[in-house]
């Protein structure tokens, strides 16, 4: 009798976090969710916009869902990141200094700002490490030092 009640509750339990899975979602879905969640969390005052895209302070953030590790195209008058291990990318086109929390390992930049802007990426202090002017693409940038970016 123990038994038999042991597989009913394993089997009641399987339905239950079975069925907590939205209709039709895929586990991929779950981790691009779980990442959008980690992102929203990360940047105060975002807003997800569509399931790879969040708004962020001063521009957008796009998650990867591929595995291609090229940069995408910057627009004109923007400012725009890539970490090659997840593939996300950070685009900014407002003026200021935005944190860049847990943005870390390698990647791109491209700022594709006007012609002479000046975005400076700094670490944990505020302090400058280095800065870009546009317009400037760098294929090998380390992001683990960068906290904060002020594009222009």
């Amino acid at each position: 009798m123990f038994r038999i009640l042991c597989v009913a509750l394993v089997a009641v339990a399987t339905m239950v976090v079975g069925s907590a899975l939205p209709a039709g979602a895929a586990p991929g879905q779950d981790a691009l969710q779980a990442r959008a969640n980690r992102y929203l969390a990360e940047f105060p005052g975002s807003v997800q916009t569509s399931p790879t895209t969040i708004r962020i302070p001063g521009g957008e953030l796009r998650l990867g869902t591929g595995e291609t590790r090229a940069p995408k195209p910057c627009s004109f008058d923007w400012l725009c990141l890539w970490a090659y291990d997840s593939n996300d990318s950070v685009a900014y086109y407002y003026c200021g200094t935005y944190a860049l929390p847990n943005w870390v390992g390698n990647g791109a930049l491209e700022n594709n700002q006007s012609t002479g802007t000046i975005s400076r990426f700094k670490n944990s202090s505020q302090q400058t490490l280095w800065t870009s002017t546009a317009y400037d693409f760098l294929p090998s940038v380390n992001w683990t030092p960068v906290w904060y970016v002020t594009p222009c």
